[in-house]
């Protein structure tokens, strides 16, 4: 992410990275997560259903 100036506004649970006042970020089941992990939680979300072709 970019340095940003404003407030602290929230922690991103998977990276641990700041969320500044006036940033975009996801609220999923009460959690904050940043744009950047997106795919990494998708990833991790759905680990359970990837399967290799035959």
């Amino acid at each position: 992410m970019e340095p940003y100036e404003g407030a602290v506004s929230r922690e991103c649970a998977l990276c641990g990275g700041e969320i500044y006042q006036g940033e975009a970020y996801y609220s999923i089941n009460g959690q904050a997560l940043c744009r950047d992990c997106l795919r990494d939680y998708a990833e991790r979300l759905l680990a359970p259903f990837l399967v290799k072709g035959a």
